[in-house]
């Protein structure tokens, strides 16, 4: 998966402004696996936010959820074949990272989870910022549920290397609050810039959702879904944003803000 990185917001008048949008691995001690978050160096004239890569929160420590019944290559289709009738290949130790075949629980895809223990076959419980859910392990899409995608990456408690892939529900309108309601509750649509080509890569719902649309904001998931947590010029004061396409989307002010991956302009803007 390629990260996020510093989200740029550009209005009109040439004011560079930097998007603070989630910082590290979400890692709260419960659950052992954690979305994936990273990001590169900003390349346009703005000062840089504070963070890249989807609304997660501050990496911390977290246990390895007890040791499973027999080795595993890994938390995938493949590994879980290795495991017996009904187990999931999952992480079992952290440093190093290991795998082992777990019995499942019952939790469905999205549903609440305290660890991997807590949900069904073949998938594990990733933490965010603040919520965790049951989530399909992958390795490719035809492995993820009707209409998902595999192209999240989550790590293992404080180990940054990627431990795995799982699947996440695609959506298409990440600046306006209708855009989210198909993410479900505690979820939001929003995107990804590809640290590579600088580019937007296709929104999804795997960010978690805040509630605020004025105000302090430390990362995306602070804000509600519609709204970007937009840096001042110098990276000292961040605020809940409205996003827009339109003069018409702005509960205030007018769309006259552009967003940037890096030096790129993409289709989403902000009210001002």
């Amino acid at each position: 998966m390629a990260y996020r990185e510093n989200l740029v917001a550009r209005i009109s008048l040439g004011l560079v402004l930097a998007a603070a949008l989630g910082v590290g691995c979400a890692s709260i001690i419960g659950a052992d696996d954690y979305k994936v978050a990273g990001g590169g160096t900003p390349t346009s004239a703005g000062a840089a936010g504070s963070g890249a890569g989807g609304s997660t929160g501050t990496a911390g420590s977290a246990g390895s959820g007890g040791s499973g019944t027999s080795t595993c290559s890994g938390a995938n289709p493949a590994g879980h074949a290795m495991c017996p009738a009904g187990q999931t290949c999952n992480t079992d130790t952290c440093t190093p990272l290991t795998y082992a075949c777990f019995a499942p629980g019952t939790g469905a895809e999205g549903s609440d989870c305290v660890s991997k223990h807590d949900c069904a076959t073949g998938m594990t419980c990733i933490g965010y910022q603040m919520v965790y859910a049951c989530r399909v392990l992958c390795a490719m899409d035809v492995d993820c549920p009707p209409g998902y995608r595999c192209s999240e990456e989550f790590s293992c408690g404080d180990n940054p290397a990627t431990a795995g892939k799982y699947c996440a529900k695609p959506c298409s309108d990440p600046v306006s609050p209708a855009g989210s309601t198909v993410c479900g509750a505690g979820f939001r649509c929003d995107f990804l810039c590809d640290k590579t080509t600088h580019t937007p890569l296709p929104p999804t719902c795997d960010f978690e959702s805040g509630t605020m649309t004025s105000g302090s904001c430390m990362g995306e998931g602070d804000c509600a879904p519609g709204y970007f947590c937009l840096g001042s010029a110098d990276g000292t004061t961040h605020t809940c944003t409205q996003g827009c396409r339109v003069n018409t989307d702005c509960t205030t002010g007018t769309c006259t803000g552009t967003t940037f991956c890096g030096p790129t302009a993409t289709t989403y803007h902000y009210c001002k």
